[in-house]
């Protein structure tokens, strides 16, 4: 489903300059255009409530739930869970793939199709709404009486996250989460008590105007009619005698002045609703210690102009609090940067406010008109001048009081609160620890801002690792596979069990070889220049029978290159295995030959246009037996492991090799026949881009065999992946399928590994009893069955979804955009974090007081927004 706005289509084209580029006249990309228009977010629904959401909701309460209690909670859970993904099949998905396959100009132009979508999108709101609401009724039901605040709390969230859903993505603000804000203060039990009448005020007022504002953000449309009725169309309020430039802009103002008299309702709304958190926040810092309060509106402030809550902060003077506490400082010059941090805040304060401000008037349709209106370009000009001269101000002030504040501290000292911004989590804490004493963390790790303590461990590289750049110049990039890095000679050691000596016999040998291979890439290069000069003069000539002639030329030229790369490496790996008494395994040797013919039959695909005119599986451009080679595994492992993948991959090994190299052949060939077609463009006087566009039959005529060619290598692939899961220990073959499908959708899984990291940490606590170990291991097997379930829905559905030749541009590429196009993506990224979720919170519930303490990120995983922030299913 489309995006924010049903805006109008443009193409673009790319030009030509060699031929790793001639692919790209295969491009006519869709990217969306157009002035800003009063169209509520069809695309975005709320996903349904998770697991993270009770699970702060109880947090929130004096006293958790009891085993029983969750239990109770779970069963009602799984039956929501289970009426909502029933109604993201009936409704989401035909609404998805309906109002995706309409015209956006059809539905603007038709008053009568534009209230049908409206009419179907609040049925589907109010439908959610329903369930959301049965479900915390039976909840309230279930835990009785006494848990009345606790469903509360979760009922008024829910109507405030249904909101945000739908305001967030038109230029409204997100809406304040005033408890998950407070979530990152150290609240004792008697200040909780005062200020929860305050908060449930706030929850009770919050819910009611949250609901208004999206039912006006969902109306927004028709908000629009009725001004258009009333006041006509814009056109009928600029002067006739008007020409040219100065029409252009008086009917630009007129329509904007109509867009801001059609969001003036909502406006209003979202004003009341900041003016309750503004009072709401009040009602709650004079309850703190001064300096807690402080931090709270400060913290307001910020998230108003992050549009974010979760640990806010200036990372200045979280490093002045470290030093204010590390013990290796001394007295008076801790109580020195305290004052200087108590006097940076408050005046930081002034420049966020006066900053919250300029964003306000500069955003807010009606307040400032970025046309021209209200003073005309010159204000604009002058207004975003002094946004830039303010957020400058803060830099620098900020810069001053940093550099301030470590230079009175010693030089060790310095260097530690510097690295804390690269830490991960464990090591973050651990840091604050030798900093400031281990019984002073839980409050610093608290305040940390956003940036500090938030990486993962350190991964093994291959897991992180981007496809590095070819030293290559770029007519041979695409073309060709680079040198075989050092990563893929250490894969080929560590199968083959080699290290000590015989490694640094191995890197002489490879040091030594590497000269010839840079000669070659030097005699190659001149050899492409050459044999461009045939097709770039056929370009120039528009001839279409030279320029194939010339690219058949050009190929061959490759080819031989190819040939020749081949030998070198053939003569690498003989040189490798003669100097090893021990010899190579036979298993590590077909792992590498596979691996690197794969690379050698491999375009550089990134290269290539992904659009609606070259779309083929994801799963076909990625690095296939390197993929899931590379997982890693205990050295000792890695010769067994081999033998393993060798035995499982060698019976499909020559298809799937001639499989690639087919592929390369259609796709170079396609190539070829779009030329063509271009050519005979220039020759009728024709752009490359205006031909292509008016040739769409035949460009997708052109690429069937690209298609075909591309399926038949994906089907291979996974008859191979699920033939190699088959023969290794369930763990390993769950994290082999997991590193296919995420190099395949790399933008679509992008997740934080805490869950795995924590939950292995806690396998390894020593002092859990056989009972919790058994337990936590069936935690962990119901964590790794419901996430293999998700990936099976998610290949599934990409199988289907190529089957039906869908062309929805690029929105495989990145995650919150698909989860709104595709609701049955949505669904996956949903039920992959809710597995985790789970896992999370029944491992919790594992450990008594103490051990908690040890396993910190089983609660610290609760305080983060989930993976995909405020992606709507």
């Amino acid at each position: 489903m489309r995006g924010v706005h049903l805006q109008r289509l443009t193409s673009v084209a790319v030009p030509i300059r060699a031929f790793a580029t001639v692919v790209s006249l295969l491009l006519v990309a869709l990217v969306w255009g157009g002035c800003r228009r009063p169209d509520p977010v069809y695309d975005r629904v709320p996903r349904p409530i998770g697991t993270r959401d009770l699970v702060r909701a109880e947090r929130r309460d004096p006293v958790p739930l009891t085993s029983a209690e969750w239990q109770a909670v779970r069963e009602l859970h799984d039956r929501y869970l289970q009426s909502f993904a029933a109604f993201r099949e009936a409704e989401l998905i035909p609404f998805a793939a309906d109002f995706s396959s309409t015209d956006a100009e059809a539905i603007r132009a038709d008053e009568r199709k534009l209230r049908s979508v409206i009419a179907r999108h609040l049925g589907i709101m109010g439908r959610i709404g329903s369930m959301d609401d049965a479900f915390i009724a039976e909840l309230g039901d279930a835990l009785g009486e006494g848990r009345s605040a606790l469903v509360e709390r979760l009922k008024a969230r829910r109507a405030i996250d249904r909101a945000s859903a739908l305001s967030v993505g038109d230029g409204g603000r997100g809406l304040l989460d005033l408890r998950q804000l407070l979530d990152a203060f150290d609240i004792d039990e008697t200040e909780r008590a005062m200020i929860e009448p305050t908060l449930r005020e706030f929850d009770a007022e919050a819910s009611s105007l949250a609901r208004s504002i999206a039912d006006e953000q969902a109306t927004l449309p028709l908000s629009h009619l009725e001004v258009l009725e009333r006041r006509g169309p814009a056109s009928s309020s600029v002067d006739p005698a008007l020409r040219d430039e100065a029409r252009k802009k008086a009917m630009e103002r007129a329509e904007w002045d109509r867009y801001a008299e059609s969001r003036r309702d909502l406006e209003v709304l979202l004003e009341r609703y900041a003016e309750l958190a503004d009072r709401a926040i009040e009602g709650v810092a004079v309850v703190l210690d001064e300096e807690e309060g402080a931090l709270l509106r400060r913290r307001l402030l910020q998230s108003r102009l992050d549009e974010e809550t979760a640990r806010l902060g200036d990372p200045s003077a979280f490093q002045a609090l470290v030093a204010a506490r590390t013990i290796r400082v001394p007295r008076e010059i801790r109580d020195q940067i305290e004052a200087m941090r108590i006097k940076f805040l408050a005046e930081d304060e002034e420049r966020l406010r006066s900053l919250l401000e300029v964003r306000r008037q500069r955003h807010v349709p009606g307040v400032f008109d970025p046309i021209g209106g209200s003073g005309g370009a010159d204000a604009v000009k002058r207004h975003k001048e002094r946004e830039a001269a303010l957020m400058k101000t803060r830099n620098d002030a900020a810069r001053s009081f940093r550099d301030a504040v470590l230079g009175l501290v010693p030089d060790d000292v310095r260097g530690e609160i510097e690295a804390l911004r690269e830490k991960d989590r464990e090591s973050f804490s651990n840091a604050l620890a030798e900093l400031v004493g281990s019984g002073r963390v839980s409050t610093l790790v608290q305040r940390r801002p956003r940036g500090f303590g938030d990486r993962d461990p350190p991964q093994p590289a291959w897991i992180n690792e981007r496809e590095q750049e070819s030293r290559d110049p770029g007519e041979l990039r695409m073309m060709l596979a680079e040198a075989p890095d050092q990563r893929a000679i250490a894969r080929l050691l560590a199968r083959s069990g080699i290290g000590g000596t015989s490694t640094e016999v191995v890197e002489q040998i490879v040091a030594a070889w590497r000269p010839r291979w840079d000669a070659e890439r030097d005699a190659a290069a001149v050899k492409v220049k050459s044999l461009m000069v045939p097709i770039m003069t056929s370009m120039n000539e528009v001839s279409a029978q030279h320029f194939d002639s010339a690219a058949q030329r050009l190929i061959g030229g490759f080819d031989e290159l190819r040939d020749a790369r081949t030998h070198l490496e053939e003569e690498l790996l003989a040189g490798v295995e003669a100097a090893l008494p021990e010899g190579l395994n036979p298993a590590a040797l077909d792992l590498w030959r596979w691996e690197r013919a794969e690379a050698r039959s491999r375009l550089r695909w990134r290269d290539l246009p992904f659009d609606e005119l070259m779309r083929f599986p994801q799963e076909a451009a990625i690095p296939f037996i390197e993929t899931i080679g590379r997982v890693p595994v205990p050295a000792e492992a890695a010769a067994a492991r081999a033998r393993i993948l060798a035995a499982a991959i060698a019976p499909k090994a020559e298809e799937l090799e001639q499989a690639t190299e087919s592929l390369r052949d259609v796709v170079l060939l396609a190539v070829r026949k779009a030329m063509g077609l271009a050519m005979e463009a220039r020759v009728r006087g024709m752009r490359e881009r205006d031909a292509l566009s008016e040739s769409r039959p035949e460009i997708k005529r052109i690429m069937s065999p690209v298609r075909s060619a591309a399926e038949r290598l994906v089907e291979l692939r996974l008859q191979v992946l699920a033939d190699v899961v088959a023969v290794l220990p369930q763990e390993d073959g769950r994290a082999i399928r997991e590193a296919f499908v995420r190099a395949a959708y790399p933008r679509l899984l992008e997740e934080r590994r805490l869950p795995e990291r924590a939950l292995q940490r806690l396998r390894d606590e020593p002092l859990l009893s056989d009972a919790q170990r058994a337990t936590l291991a069936g935690i962990i097997e119901d964590r790794g069955r419901a996430r293999d379930a998700a990936l099976d829905q998610l290949l599934s559905w990409a199988r289907a979804w190529r089957s039906e030749q869908r062309t929805d541009g690029n929105d495989l590429n990145e995650r919150d955009s698909a989860s709104r196009n595709h609701p049955q993506l949505a669904g996956v990224f949903f039920d992959r974090e809710e597995a985790d979720a789970r896992a999370m919170q029944a491992a919790f519930l594992l450990l008594d007081d103490d051990a908690r303490l040890r396993h910190r990120e089983l609660v610290e995983y609760f305080n983060d927004p989930p993976a995909s922030g405020r992606w709507l299913d």
